[in-house]
């Protein structure tokens, strides 16, 4: 139904243009004649004759794409018209033979292998007459009842999971901030410590040389 309007819109497309270039040659022939006799300065009907020309350009590549595309639509309107008769042609068939094969199908192309193990696929396109590509339905599996229950359960064990390994992130890093707090506190003591001890041992030190002193 698609293409039949599609069809339709460009066969009213091509008819329409198909008048405008017609149009156009009329017009070109007054411009031609009104010129020979002096009615048309020859700078005027250059100018009007180089519009009307390039318009007919354009308006001649529509309609070739226009025809193309038209031939191609009705083809496969054929070609798909042909394929429908061929199979109703099969309709009650109770046994498939290599002649009916035939006619069905046009080619098919065998791909290299891919993967390995139980991975290992291979890629078969199959191309039909008349209609080209087949491509094998995809069957949407739906899920059962138990199935979607087990789902549910499976997600909210990876949630619990997730949440359980944030937590325990997180006391990780609380706790390192907690050691490496203790570990600044223990050297600011330690620090404090030494100067303390350096401290009393200059004052020791002064005391001796004064005492010294003194006794000389």
């Amino acid at each position: 139904m698609k293409d039949i309007a599609v069809s339709e819109t460009v066969k009213n497309r091509i008819e329409r243009n198909q008048k405008r270039v017609h149009e156009l040659d009329m017009l070109i022939r007054k411009i031609y004649e009104d010129n020979v006799i002096g009615r048309l300065p020859d700078r005027l009907f250059q100018s009007m004759l180089t519009d009307y020309e390039n318009e007919q350009n354009e308006l001649n590549k529509i309609i070739e794409t226009d025809t193309a595309d038209m031939q191609r639509i009705i083809g496969g309107q054929n070609n798909v018209e042909r394929f429908l008769k061929l199979v109703k042609k099969y309709e009650n068939i109770t046994e498939l033979t290599p002649a009916m094969i035939n006619e069905f199908i046009d080619k098919i192309l065998v791909h290299e292998p891919q993967g390995k193990g139980a991975d290992r696929t291979t890629e078969v396109e199959i191309y039909l007459n008349y209609v080209g590509q087949f491509q094998v339905p995809v069957e949407q599996h739906e899920p059962t009842e138990e199935e979607r229950i087990a789902a549910e359960k499976e997600a909210e064990r990876l949630r619990r999971k997730r949440e359980s390994n944030r937590k325990y992130m997180k006391k990780i890093r609380e706790k390192s901030k907690e050691f490496a707090e203790h570990e600044r506190i223990a050297e600011e003591k330690s620090s404090d410590s030494n100067v303390c001890v350096e401290q009393n041992a200059t004052s020791k030190s002064n005391r001796q040389k004064v005492k010294g002193e003194k006794i000389a």
